[in-house]
């Protein structure tokens, strides 16, 4: 399966529903004791929580708004007690940003560059990560950096 882009959500949004429907039912059905860590595209933008709130998503987002699709991961992670890694991690915006747009510009004349792509593990298993962020310089025919 693949996370429906934020359009497809928009016009399908029974086909986003069961998507993270299904992902949960897989979370769920994966024993506490084994690890787990689910790592992807998922469309979704996500804003930083507020310092000192536990949640899902830490302080690190790249963006100020929650899209439907964001919502709906938040919603998974909240249900399944789930954390976005690469938003518990201070690091420059380029380094936040996952996915660049090929000719989308901003009004300043910037490219657009997103926060889509998430490492996602059990708020259990945070003791395993020692960061997260995703890295330039690979040659790919991919638009999105790698998460690592």
């Amino acid at each position: 399966e693949r996370a429906p882009t934020l359009q497809r959500s928009t016009a399908h949004p029974q086909e986003a529903d069961d998507f993270y429907a299904l992902l949960s039912k897989i979370v769920q059905n994966t024993k506490h004791r084994d690890e787990l860590w689910i790592v992807g595209d998922f469309n979704a933008k996500v804003s930083s929580s507020t310092p000192g709130v536990a949640g899902p998503v830490g302080c690190f987002s790249k963006h100020t708004l929650t899209n439907a699709n964001g919502s709906r991961l938040i919603e998974l992670c909240e249900d399944n007690r789930l954390v976005l890694t690469n938003t518990l991690f201070k690091h420059r915006m380029q380094h936040r940003s996952n996915w660049f747009s090929d000719g989308l510009t901003h009004a300043d004349g910037k490219p657009v560059r997103n926060m889509i792509d998430f490492v996602i593990v059990r708020r259990s298993s945070m003791t395993s990560v020692l960061n997260a962020r995703s890295y330039g310089g690979f040659v790919t025919r991919s638009d999105h950096h790698p998460v690592i």
